[in-house]
């Protein structure tokens, strides 16, 4: 499957996507962010076709490279995202390291963001996949951090990630 962006024309074929009668939600790394236009960085870029027909194109992001993982129905309304961002700004401003783990919930009309959480430490962290589990969002990701959020986790950081599963309830508190 390829998609071209309506914004930009740019042709985007890494795609993960939803669907579900006559919608398709369609969630891409855009590598030019309209968060930094003039830099090559990543955003997180969420699409909505319905009966084949462009209804929204949103991003995510900050000034630096934000990636998703995975997308998933949270419930009749919202979508879950998950996956990094390596920003310091925007939805990233309390970025405790190099890289937080990121869980965004947006609205399946518009886009717009419900809630978003970000886990992690002082280190690299990256939530893998997020699945809704009776209203509660659980997280599955790695992390080399032992501080923030993490800590009471892990405490020794080894050289390789350390795997981690954390529940975020419905109003986005871990």
């Amino acid at each position: 499957f390829r998609y071209t962006l309506p914004s930009t024309q740019m042709v985007i074929d890494d795609l993960f996507l939803i669907e579900n009668s006559d919608d398709l939600y369609i969630l891409n790394h855009h590598n030019v962010s309209p968060n930094a236009p003039n830099e090559m960085f990543d955003d997180i870029c969420l699409i909505k076709l319905h009966n084949n027909q462009f209804v929204f194109e949103e991003h995510y992001g900050g000034s630096a490279s934000d990636r998703a993982t995975s997308i998933k129905e949270y419930d009749s309304n919202s979508l879950i995202i998950a996956g990094s961002g390596y920003s310091e700004d925007g939805l990233f401003a309390s970025n405790n390291g190099w890289a937080e783990g990121l869980v965004l919930v947006v609205s399946k009309i518009d886009g717009e963001i419900i809630f978003h959480h970000l886990v992690g430490g002082s280190r690299h962290d990256n939530i893998i996949e997020a699945f809704p589990v009776n209203g509660n969002i659980v997280l599955i990701g790695n992390s080399n951090s032992i501080d923030g959020d993490i800590a009471p986790l892990f405490n020794v950081a080894l050289s390789a990630s350390n795997c981690f599963v954390m529940k975020i309830t419905e109003t986005g508190s871990l």
